[in-house]
């Protein structure tokens, strides 16, 4: 489906706005214009000409709502204002690749790791080898902070019972 040049323009207005025209983390410019794209459409399917507002008037705050949840997502601001990419999530198979020190343990580390539930799983790798934050954890997995803690938490344990002589 072609959009109207006016929405085109838009979705880059509202990119440009919120300081993501050029990509974000690892979304290039196209792919950013595609997530906004998405909600544009959506947008179509609810929006009622009867109203008596533009189309426009009634995108612009969706949009605008979804690029900062991008910026969220994908970036993170340090402590002096300035932003700095997250970390992706990683894989099962990313993290015994991290975790191959030479040693020969990463198979067993490998096999550990796959047993636990996805859910720990994920949110044990997330934290300890992705390096996120226990908040960006939680907007990941979309759970409570405290949740997405007590998850990582039964992770460590499952390992140190399953690591025990």
């Amino acid at each position: 489906m072609v959009m109207a040049p006016e929405v085109q323009s838009l979705l880059r207005a509202v990119a440009y706005r919120v300081g993501i025209h050029d990509g974000i983390g690892l979304f290039s410019a196209d792919d950013v214009l595609s997530e906004l794209g998405l909600i544009a459409l959506r947008a179509a399917l609810v929006f009622r000409p009867e109203s008596g507002h533009k189309f426009t008037t009634y995108l612009w705050p969706r949009l605008r709502g979804r690029a900062l949840d991008l910026l969220r997502l994908h970036t993170r601001v340090t402590r002096y204002g300035g932003t700095r990419p997250t970390y992706v999530p990683i894989t099962c198979e990313d993290a015994m690749a991290l975790s191959d020190g030479g040693d020969g343990n990463a198979p067993i580390l490998a096999n550990l790791l796959a047993r636990l539930p996805a859910r720990e799983r994920a949110a044990l790798i997330m934290r300890d080898l992705g390096g996120l934050s226990p908040a960006d954890v939680s907007l990941r997995m979309n759970l409570r902070r405290d949740a997405s803690q007590e998850l990582r938490r039964r992770a460590v344990r499952r390992l140190r019972v399953a690591l025990r002589p």
